[in-house]
């Protein structure tokens, strides 16, 4: 085998030797200064990457908290503004109603209460004619208790 020649093994040792040191050499010094600069780069983008990542759940969160804070401002402001509403609401139905029934059905509510007073003193004055024997008392006591319940 001439690989392992006693005579021919110092020189193919040598030119080994030497084109590994050169080999080594040459990428130490034009690779491995590049090599070592893209993978700095690389280091500080993804500690940029990381932090922003922690600064945008950072911004998510507090706009989140924002959007809660103005939702339930919101909230309770659009419930007051109903409540008040709804009693203003009410306040001036009943205003109304109370002024409608002093003002414009004054005569209707008026001729209402005597004709249901005439209707309650016709059906009484009815069970006088068929019952003269009953003592005026407790004729004149159902008639007053039948007009104060309004029957």
């Amino acid at each position: 085998m001439p690989q392992l020649d006693k005579v021919t093994f110092f020189s193919q040792f040598f030119w080994t030797f030497i084109i590994f040191l050169a080999f080594y050499l040459y990428i130490y010094k034009y690779f491995l200064p590049k090599i070592s600069r893209i993978l700095l780069f690389r280091e500080k983008r993804i500690s940029q990457s990381q932090q922003g990542v922690t600064t945008l759940g950072e911004e998510r969160s507090k706009i989140r908290q924002g959007v809660e804070m103005v939702m339930d401002r919101t909230l309770q402001a659009s419930k007051g503004l109903f409540s008040d509403t709804l009693s203003k609401t009410s306040q001036w139905c009943d205003s109304v109603l109370k002024d409608t029934h002093r003002t414009k059905w004054k005569e209707t509510n008026r001729s209402y209460v005597s004709s249901i007073g005439e209707n309650s003193l016709s059906q009484n004055l009815s069970l006088l004619t068929f019952f003269p024997l009953l003592p005026k008392k407790i004729l004149l006591s159902s008639l007053c208790a039948k007009l104060k319940t309004g029957n």
